[in-house]
């Protein structure tokens, strides 16, 4: 069984960015129009580039860390191995 434990929620602000680089924020933003006649929300889905404070829960593996973000994806990113 491997070796794990979960991140305390300071430990998860400091994720460092270099992990994340690259990664992506889906999110959308609705308005209000007006369609046959009748007013509705329109959705735009939008996208921007991932923060630590995106980050709502994460696992320490080792050699990764597993981390769950606000807009419900689950990622697996490996540590950097010194001198890469």
């Amino acid at each position: 069984m491997e070796k794990r434990r979960e991140l305390k929620p300071d430990e998860i602000k400091q994720i460092d960015p270099d992990y994340i680089k690259g990664l992506k924020f889906h999110y959308a933003e609705k308005k209000m129009v007006e369609k046959d006649g009748k007013m509705t929300w329109e959705y735009k889905p939008l996208e921007r580039a991932l923060k630590p404070e995106d980050v709502i829960g994460s696992r320490d593996y080792g050699d990764r860390i597993v981390i769950v973000t606000a807009d419900g994806q689950k990622l697996e990113l490996y540590k950097k191995k010194k001198g890469d």
